[in-house]
């Protein structure tokens, strides 16, 4: 097909082409790079808007992807700053200082953040229904 694209002699001809069109068949092997660089971006800017940070653990259970591309835009930042190849872009480092983006990761970050966020919200939810309820009944 790229040497069709490309004007190139091949043995994909018209038919061929339009069969295989017809089958349903995908010319496309990967997604466009930007369309899932934005799409990782608004998982992250929903996981921002939900913990208060971007430090998405490598390994995380709600979004596996979302933690090894946040490593990745990490990696390729480093490979900017020591002017080799990298896939960052001004634009990318933009968006993501707008949502304060972190960097560097820590080694020493709690595993169970997440899980600390949660106990905290019970907690709270628990206090704010006790009092209700003290003030209904007095």
């Amino acid at each position: 097909y790229h040497l069709l694209k490309n004007k190139k002699t091949t043995s994909l001809t018209d038919e061929r082409i339009n069969e295989l069109d017809t089958l349903g068949f995908s010319w496309v092997v990967r997604d466009d790079p930007e369309a899932t660089w934005n799409h990782r971006y608004e998982d992250l800017y929903d996981y921002y808007k939900d913990n208060g940070d971007c430090l998405v653990p490598q390994r995380y259970d709600l979004n596996k992807r979302l933690g090894t591309w946040v490593n990745t835009q990490r990696r390729e930042y480093k490979q900017l700053k020591k002017s080799l190849k990298s896939s960052m872009t001004p634009a990318k480092i933009k968006k993501l200082n707008y949502i304060n983006f972190t960097w560097k990761s820590s080694k020493k970050r709690p595993k169970n953040r997440s899980l600390e966020r949660v106990r905290n919200n019970v907690h709270q939810e628990v206090d704010l229904s006790q009092q209700q309820s003290q003030r209904e009944s007095q």
